[in-house]
């Protein structure tokens, strides 16, 4: 049988049966191509010889073209083809591709887009059960038990002798410097006082007082109510959470006005620390072209920023057990109460 004339790859060539590909067929793995007429004679010797020279051209024809590729960058020496080609991939090319991409990949920006994407959705499409905030009964016999979620209580339904039984007791631990006073004012300061700290702004009072006169004017008020009722000068004192950039205008104001009238050593300053400013989808912000944003981590970084500062070692030094924390934002707290 005489088979038309067409491209063969080495496989074929190889096999007994010369099977001729047609041109538009031709394997993709052929590392060259021969135009051979495969004519199969009618005498056996004569077929095998053509055979054989048609083998030796192919593999003349196939050292020629590898003798140019590389063959260092893989261990296998069963894809010389595929690797001609450039279809070879083998597994440690592979991950050390991997790898290389996984390098590239920002960790803390990961962090803010995942926790993004958790906030764009409801509780309850994340499962977390939320409980409604529980009224204590300050009624009974024995004090209500702490119920899980957040416990309030409403001071107007507690009986007047019972306030006053946690008033004394109250006055009776500032008596033994038991108590501190935390205010946060390590906000930015862009909503109200652009880059003056809102502490040390004139909030429109007929007294012209700043928000700081009138915080230490009521922990004065409450040095002079336990001081009248125990006999006894007593000086509470004083932590005022700043940032990097207000720190030093605190300071200053605070000393501009003696402190108004407690003393220096019981008022001492502590900065916050700082997170990047990230946009909805998690990518971070710039405040410069080389530099990330960077903002006050909030009320939520005060425990750390205590620790941090050395103010935890200065209230156990001064024998502190309690601390009342307001923020600076709210002019009519009751600080210390």
């Amino acid at each position: 049988t005489d088979f038309s004339m067409g491209r063969a790859c080495a496989a074929c060539a190889a096999c007994d049966v010369a099977r001729v590909w047609p041109r538009d067929r031709c394997s993709p793995y052929s590392p060259g191509t021969l135009e051979i007429a495969a004519k199969r004679s009618s005498k056996p010797a004569t077929w095998r010889r053509e055979r054989r020279e048609t083998r030796r051209k192919m593999k003349n024809r196939w050292d020629k073209s590898m003798s140019s590729v590389s063959t260092t960058s893989c261990p296998r020496r069963t894809c010389r083809v595929s690797r001609a080609r450039g279809a070879c991939r083998p597994r440690h090319m592979e991950q050390r591709e991997l790898d290389d991409e996984f390098d590239k990949i920002n960790q803390k920006e990961m962090e803010e887009a995942w926790h993004h994407a958790a906030e764009s959705h409801s509780f309850a499409e994340q499962g977390i059960q939320t409980i409604p905030p529980v009224l204590m009964n300050w009624d009974l016999k024995r004090p209500p038990k702490l119920q899980p979620g957040a416990n309030l209580t409403k001071l107007a339904d507690v009986a007047e002798r019972k306030r006053s039984a946690w008033q004394n007791l109250g006055l009776e631990m500032y008596s033994k410097d038991r108590v501190a006073v935390v205010i946060m004012s390590g906000g930015k300061d862009s909503r109200i006082g652009g880059d003056v700290p809102k502490g040390v702004l004139d909030v429109g009072l007929l007294s012209h007082k700043s928000i700081f006169q009138l915080y230490v004017e009521r922990l004065r008020r409450v040095q002079h109510l336990v001081q009248r009722k125990f006999k006894k000068v007593v000086f509470i004192p004083l932590y005022i959470m700043c940032n990097r950039e207000n720190k030093e205008v605190v300071e200053d104001f605070f000393r501009e006005n003696d402190f108004f009238g407690i003393r220096e050593q019981d008022v001492l300053f502590f900065t916050q620390g700082d997170f990047p400013m990230c946009d909805k989808h998690g990518k971070f912000l710039l405040s410069e072209k080389h530099q990330i944003a960077m903002n006050p981590n909030g009320n939520g970084g005060l425990f750390r920023g205590l620790i941090e500062e050395g103010m935890v070692s200065d209230m156990k030094s001064r024998g502190v057990t309690c601390i009342f924390v307001c923020s600076i934002d709210n002019v009519l707290a009751k600080v210390g109460d």
